[in-house]
């Protein structure tokens, strides 16, 4: 039996976003259901059989879905935030220091995997985050590799 192995969980969530300096319609708010996959690789439990509890990597996803889930991702000069708080619509924005776009959004969530991750296993089984990968379309998807 193998000692090691990658276990990959994924999710889905919706936002806005837009890319103000964009040439293209990327510059004009829009939305997408990003498609997310998040993979750890570690060493296999003797007792549990397990790298990790599935349910472990799930409650990691609804940490990161209460952050972006029905959202307006926005980069923090995007005078467009000062519109949506004109009509009470500020506390849907989260602001990014880069355009908001799908490689971005990418570190964000490594980020915010990594940091639940850290807290929610017990650090000697500590299982490493290997890859994040997000679809912003059926054809546009990114990848950060750890």
């Amino acid at each position: 039996m193998a000692n090691r192995a990658t276990v990959s969980y994924s999710w889905e969530f919706s936002a806005a976003h837009r890319l103000m300096n964009h040439t293209g319609k990327c510059r004009r708010l829009h939305g997408h259901n990003y498609g997310v996959t998040i993979e750890v690789e570690g060493a296999i439990d003797q007792e549990t059989g397990m790298v990790i509890d599935f349910s472990v990597l799930k409650e990691v996803s609804k940490q990161v879905d209460e952050n972006l889930d029905h959202m307006t991702l926005l980069q923090n000069t995007d005078p467009i935030g000062e519109a949506l708080a004109s009509i009470e619509l500020d506390d849907n924005i989260v602001y990014f220091l880069r355009p908001p776009t799908v490689e971005v959004i990418c570190a964000v969530v490594r980020d915010e995997v990594r940091e639940s991750l850290a807290k929610a296993v017990f650090p000697a089984t500590y299982p490493r985050l290997t890859k994040v990968t997000i679809s912003e379309t059926e054809t546009g998807v990114a990848s950060i590799v750890l």
